[in-house]
This record gives structure tokens, C-alpha cells and sequence, in this order.
């Protein structure tokens, strides 16, 4: 099954072209702690800095202790639980 929408003086956009696109519901929010699950970061606890809102995949920019920060993928990412 395929979806597009013509709009009169619009392309049509073919909405099969991604899986789905991060505009459409991010996970996280700015300034949400998650805790890295996997990658070079793994187990790392950061905050959410920037969303990347035109990647399929979903990437968000997060802000670790220490300052620095890392592109990390919404598939390895978990939120935390605070105590």
C-alpha cells in the first residue's frame, strides 16, 4: 500500500519514502536525562540538547556531566529513572 497527497500546486510527497520521520513524535523532549544503552557511549547519563526533527533514524544531540556531548541515535537511548 502506498500514500501520497497532491496538493493543487504541490508535489505529491510519498509518505513511504521513510519509515517514519522524526517530526512526527520524538521520544524525548529538550532537557530530558537519558542514559545511553548502547554505542561508544553506553551507560552514559546525559541530557537532551537538540533534536534532529528532519532525521529518519532519530538523532539527538546529549550533553553528558563532563560537558561534552555526542549524536546518539533514539534506538539507544532509555530514559532514566530518578530516585
Amino acid at each position: 500500500m502506498s500514500f501520497s497527497t497532491a496538493t493543487p500546486g504541490f508535489n505529491s510527497y510519498d509518505f513511504n519514502s521513510y519509515d517514519r520521520m522524526m517530526a512526527d513524535n520524538p521520544k524525548f523532549d529538550y532537557g530530558d536525562e537519558v542514559q545511553v544503552t548502547g554505542g561508544e557511549h553506553k551507560g552514559h547519563i546525559g541530557s537532551i540538547v537538540s533534536i534532529n526533527l528532519s532525521s529518519p533514524s532519530g538523532m539527538y544531540t546529549v550533553e553528558f556531566g563532563d560537558g561534552s556531548d555526542a549524536e546518539i541515535e533514539e534506538a539507544l537511548l532509555s530514559t532514566t529513572k530518578r530516585q
